[in-house]
């Protein structure tokens, strides 16, 4: 199981659930990680279970997935229960008003930072079984988004660039300069930081600090002259990205897993930012993560690339690559089959091009949920 990807480890976690002929399912984030394709699939197999009787509790911070899937809607703000509705008489905006307090719009984005020569080039990267030939280039400030499906190759791309699990042939240049990337040191030494799309196993050491999470990756920033950890530094830096983004704790000695998924996820940008990388790359950087949180992390996207560096969104949420991305790569059988403009693309642009086989117009692609 291990060796799965993490789409993959949800489904057969879903399938032993209804394995067990129960008649009451409580669905927790049930879709993290799996893309539209997959969605369909198992709403469309819920819809049958629930027309045999069974019935289900379905937790998401997914409200268009509420929306479609559910008939009451319960709504907790701070741990108190602010609402229950039937689903008829809400709107997506109306739950999100109810949850935050306020109401909350994401906006296209409407202004492009990117300047000047590319920062990073790849040309004909490939990997056997999971890409090939995969090109493209990404210059300072510009945000780039990867989409496609469960399997379409976009989180292996992001291993191998950020030397998890190396390329077999290719090349990728930083700045103009070849970088030979065989393991995470090689990255990390070229300026490029990845978060990756589980958080819980890859990014966090979570029985840990936040502060040790924070500055594990940057240790040799805090030394002193006597090569020893300079604490009142670590302390200071601590502080300072905890109030940068807005991580709610009220002290940074506390583990990482005493808070949310959104608080965990902002530790996990705050240890590769506090690096300064010229390359940062997100896969699904807010998966399993609620609307307020959200907006917190688009915010610290699009500062940092007005500040010159270089993004990378990997992400099956078409809304959020529309509201953060310069230009879409759309990934499909471990090839980059389209490349759009986000500003001349809306959502049902780039759910066909995900969808679509290639050299097949039209036609989508489809398939089971096997267990």
């Amino acid at each position: 199981m291990e060796d799965l990807p993490i789409a993959k480890q949800q489904l057969v976690a879903i399938a032993r659930a209804l394995a067990n002929d129960s008649k009451l399912l409580i669905l927790d984030e049930p879709t993290t990680a799996l893309t539209r394709r997959e969605i369909v699939q198992l709403f469309a197999l819920l819809g049958d279970l629930k027309a045999q009787g069974l019935s289900f509790v379905f937790i998401s911070h997914k409200l268009g997935e509420i929306m479609e899937i559910c008939d009451r809607v319960t709504i907790m703000r701070d741990g108190l229960v602010v609402g229950v509705e039937n689903t008829t008489d809400l709107t997506v905006n109306k739950i999100e008003s109810m949850m935050l307090g306020h109401s909350l719009q994401f906006a296209r984005k409407s202004e492009s930072y990117a300047t000047g020569e590319p920062v990073l080039r790849v040309e004909h990267l490939s990997k056997k079984n999971n890409f090939r030939d995969v090109s493209f280039t990404l210059r300072p400030g510009e945000v780039l988004g990867i989409s496609g499906l469960l399997g379409s190759g976009r989180t292996e791309l992001a291993s191998a660039l950020f030397g998890i699990a190396p390329a077999d042939s290719g090349s990728v240049s930083i700045r103009g300069e070849k970088a030979h990337i065989r393991r995470v040191s090689d990255s990390i030494r070229r300026g490029i930081a990845y978060v990756p799309e589980d958080r819980l196993t890859q990014g966090l050491v979570m029985p840990h600090s936040i502060a040790n999470n924070i500055v594990v990756a940057t240790l040799d920033k805090y030394l002193n002259p006597l090569n020893l950890l300079d604490f009142r530094k670590i302390k200071s830096t601590v502080r300072d990205w905890i109030d940068k983004l807005a991580i709610k704790t009220d002290d940074g000695r506390k583990a990482a897993n005493t808070l949310s998924g959104g608080n965990q996820q902002k530790i996990v940008l705050a240890k590769w930012l506090a690096m300064s990388p010229s390359v940062l790359i997100l896969d699904g950087p807010t998966v399993g993560i609620d609307v307020g949180a959200k907006r917190g992390i688009y915010d610290t996207i699009q500062e940092n690339a007005r500040n010159g560096m270089a993004v990378i969104i990997i992400s099956d949420e078409i809304p959020e690559l529309l509201a953060n991305c310069d230009r879409i790569l759309i990934m499909h059988g471990g090839r980059i089959s389209a490349e759009v403009a986000a500003a001349d693309a809306d959502e049902e642009t780039l759910r066909t091009l995900m969808e679509k086989r290639p050299g097949v117009p039209g036609a989508a692609e489809s398939g089971k949920v096997h267990a």
